[in-house]
Formats: structure tokens, C-alpha cells, sequence
């Protein structure tokens, strides 16, 4: 059997490896931490005596590749799916403005969920709608080319009362990044991934469990069953080559050669650090630009709500996901709110989270924050055409990874995508 070194056990690392395994090649994966999913994963918190995520992730219908990927590994068992598309999108009086695409025939249910949209004046749903036909399902309208997000929108006459109550939801959530910077090809090619292949795509999912238990463990159990390896606290020091092949690399705790690929799925500025790397992909990595996230974890004593997740409108907490005895609320594109100190941001949440969702700042008991630095690359047009190949100018090393050309933002479903087309590499 032919062997693999799998550098990185994020999600993308774990795709590439069970793919190379329905390939009957052996990977060994290795991994710096002590456990997998990168961003993607959980730990306990004694405090809240619960796992808790590092990151609150929303998945939706049209992540083919991931579902695909817990189909293989047996776990698709732990996501909670929608029948069609509903999100409970609640302002600042607190009142509940559902999108809700309802029973209709697909791609009926989609049309009547904007025209039915109260968070818009009924003139403004009429021309979103149009917006919607031409521009998404027709393909028609002024062109996204070299425009931002914003700049496409209000081109196509779509203003920032809509963009606020409705388009920065997806641009925002999904990019990580300012519509006044994200680029408007992506974003116009992300909504007809999620609009226009079926009703099942457009729906919202979200994991059962927490992200370990939903998407590593299981990936881990099936990659070991199946003669791969996994080992922890191993990070790669430098790769060794000659001729154009990668003969050898070192980790912290050992060299190996006896392999006839290499596969890195690292976080952009994890190359910088990496000797022998190709001159191309630190130069990529170097010029990558991030954007943050921040993630507040919230213990209630007595929690009223019952939505399992809401979008607020006007509020720089964009989502709020019930867990129950706790709560979890969301800072997309959070540069900005790195500058504060902590007690200014739970304020600023104990206070959003009263008007929204009449939650007391009595009934919270403590909270863990998270800050992602480095959550996500920014899709603005520079970083786009900044993004590498799967294939290197080293003939058996190949690039996985949510960074790496792909066409879709810095997502799950784009980190599993790659880890699959990596592994369609090697032979």
C-alpha cells in the first residue's frame, strides 16, 4: 500500500485522509496539537461542565462535500437538518421577522419567503425579489467584476436597508470579511450554490453535538479502523528535497522518508515557519490577510428562549445559537471589537442580548470567550487571486486546506472540498 504524510488534522487533513483511504493509501496524519479539527473542535470546560466549541459553525444544504464526508465516516446521523428554509431573524424591539421559505414547491417557497420578509418595507421585498430572478437565477444584471460586495448590490439597486436586514447575513457570516470588501464574483457564485440547486441546498444545518463529537471523533475512529495513522503533538519543522521530489521531512520528533506523498493542510502562516517550503507558497502565504472572529459562550440560569438559533438585525452580534443551559453568540468580521477590552465587550453583549432577546444580565452566571485572530483569509479580490494551487512545483507535495483555489470562502465545506481534491491527486 502506498503511504501518505498528512501534515495538519484539521478538517481539511481528515478529508484528504479518508479519501486516500477509499484509494487504499495509507495516511499518516500529524498533527502539532493534541487533538483534531483545528478550528473546527471542542474542549471541556469545567465551568460550564460542558464541551464547548472554538468557533460556532452554521452549515447549510448545499455543503455536498461535507455531508459526503460524514456519509463516509458514518456520522451524518449528527447534524439536525430543516425541511426548508427557516431562520428567526428577531430587531431591536425584539420582534420576530421570520425568513421562512414554507411548504411551497421549490423554487416558489424561496420567492415567498422574501416577499413575506417584514424586516423590509413590502416595496423593498418586491425589488428583492426581482433582484433575486435577474440577477441569481437568471444570471442577468450589472456584472460582480472587480466590485466589492456592497458595490454590486447598490449597482443592482439593492440599498443598505436590504443589505442590512438580509444580504449581510450571507456576506458577512459566510465571508468573514465587510461586504465594502468582500469580492461580489464570490459572493454571487456562493448564492447560487445555495439557491439554485435544489430545495435541500438552501436549508440551514447545524451540528447535534458539539463540532469534536460531530466531525473529528467519529473521522478519527474511522481513519484508524482503516489502517491510518494519527499522531499528536508532532509539527513539521522542514521538508527535505531533491530533483523535485520531497525526499524527507522532519517534525519535533522525528524524519520520515518512507512515504511517496506529502499532503499539508496548515493555516496559511503555519508555512512561514516551515524550512525547505517551495519559495511560491510562503510568498502566497506571506501577503495573506485575515479577518477575526469572536465567540462568547454565555451560562444562563434560566434560559427562555426556544429558537435553536436567531440572526440580529442592527446588532453587531449577528447569531445567537441556544444550547440550552447556555448560549453561544457571534462576532463576524470582528477586527474592530479586538481593540476592546474584554469587560467592554461583555457589556456591550449583556446589553444587546436584553434588547433582542430580553435575556437578564441577572440570569447570566459566567461566560468564555474566544478569540480567532486569524478565523479567516479576506476573499477581496486580492486575496483571491492570492490563493495557491493544490499542486506545488515539488511533484508529491500537494496543498489542502480552506485557503487553497477552490472557489468558495473560508469554510468547512471549503476545507473538506480541498482535503478531497488534494487526495485526488495522489496516486
Amino acid at each position: 500500500m502506498n503511504k501518505a504524510i498528512i501534515v495538519g488534522g484539521g478538517l481539511s487533513g481528515l478529508s484528504a485522509a479518508i479519501h486516500l483511504i477509499k484509494k487504499n493509501i495509507s495516511p499518516i496524519i500529524i498533527e502539532a496539537s493534541p487533538k483534531t479539527g483545528g478550528r473546527a473542535s471542542s474542549y471541556y470546560d469545567n465551568d460550564f461542565s460542558s464541551h464547548l466549541d472554538n468557533g460556532q459553525h452554521i452549515l447549510m444544504g448545499c455543503y455536498f462535500n461535507t455531508l459526503d464526508y460524514l456519509r463516509i465516516i458514518g456520522a451524518e446521523d449528527n447534524l439536525i437538518y430543516q425541511d426548508n428554509l427557516h431562520v428567526d431573524f428577531v430587531n431591536a424591539e425584539g420582534k420576530d421577522l421570520p425568513l421562512d421559505a414554507g411548504d411551497l414547491i421549490y423554487p416558489l417557497n424561496t420567492l415567498r419567503a422574501l416577499l413575506q420578509y417584514e424586516a423590509v418595507p413590502l416595496h423593498r421585498r418586491l425589488h428583492c425579489a426581482a433582484f433575486f430572478v435577474k440577477c441569481i437565477m437568471l444570471y442577468r444584471g450589472i456584472s460582480p467584476s472587480e466590485k466589492t460586495v456592497s458595490q454590486w448590490l447598490e449597482a443592482n439597486g439593492e440599498g443598505r436597508e436590504i443589505q442590512k436586514t438580509l444580504w449581510d447575513f450571507l456576506s458577512i457570516g459566510a465571508l468573514n470579511t465587510s461586504p465594502d470588501k468582500a469580492d461580489a464574483f464570490l459572493f454571487r457564485d456562493m448564492l447560487r450554490q445555495i439557491f439554485l440547486r435544489g430545495n435541500a441546498a438552501q436549508t440551514i444545518i447545524l451540528p447535534r453535538y458539539n463540532l469534536s463529537k460531530s466531525f473529528c471523533e467519529p473521522a478519527e475512529k474511522f481513519i484508524l479502523e482503516n489502517g491510518g495513522e494519527i499522531r499528536f503533538g508532532e509539527r513539521l519543522l522542514s521538508l527535505q528535497s531533491d530533483n523535485g521530489i520531497v525526499k524527507s521531512i522532519t517534525t519535533n520528533k522525528q524524519t520520515y522518508s518512507d512515504f511517496t506523498s506529502v499532503l499539508t493542510a496548515l493555516p496559511p502562516h503555519a508555512y512561514l515557519h516551515v524550512d525547505g517550503m517551495p519559495q511560491d507558497i510562503t510568498a502566497s502565504a506571506e501577503k495573506v490577510e485575515y479577518s477575526s472572529i469572536l465567540t462568547f459562550h454565555l451560562k444562563l440560569t434560566d434560559n427562555h428562549v426556544t429558537k435553536p438559533f436567531y440572526g440580529l438585525i442592527g446588532s453587531p452580534l449577528h447569531w445567537v445559537f441556544n444550547h440550552g443551559g447556555y448560549i453561544t453568540t457571534v462576532i463576524s468580521n470582528a477586527d474592530e471589537y479586538l481593540k476592546s477590552s474584554e469587560d467592554d465587550l461583555y457589556k456591550m453583549i449583556k446589553s444587546e442580548l436584553k434588547m433582542y432577546l430580553k435575556i437578564s444580565p441577572e440570569k447570566i452566571q459566567g461566560y468564555k470567550i474566544i478569540q480567532e485572530k486569524k478565523a479567516t483569509f479576506v476573499p477581496d479580490s486580492a486575496q483571491l487571486k492570492n490563493r495557491p494551487k493544490a499542486i506545488t512545483p515539488l511533484a508529491n507535495l500537494f496543498l489542502a486546506g480552506d485557503w487553497v483555489q477552490n472557489g468558495l470562502p473560508a469554510t468547512i465545506e471549503g476545507a473538506i472540498l480541498n482535503g478531497k481534491n488534494a487526495a485526488k491527486l495522489i496516486s
